[in-house]
């Protein structure tokens, strides 16, 4: 008998940012940022077949 996959979301992630201080100067003043993701979904499936 073939089993089906469940497909089931093992991880989800929604409106994920990252961003890094763009730092000037001696004492490192953070002066701006540099978007590296803004707003990014996204999720993932189970998609192995358990005993």
């Amino acid at each position: 008998m073939k089993k089906e996959n469940s497909n089931k979301i093992v991880l989800e992630v929604k409106s994920l940012k990252k961003y890094f201080p763009i730092e000037k100067g001696f004492w490192k003043k953070i002066t701006g940022y540099i978007k590296a993701v803004d707003n990014l979904n996204f999720y993932i499936r189970d998609m192995l077949d358990g005993p």
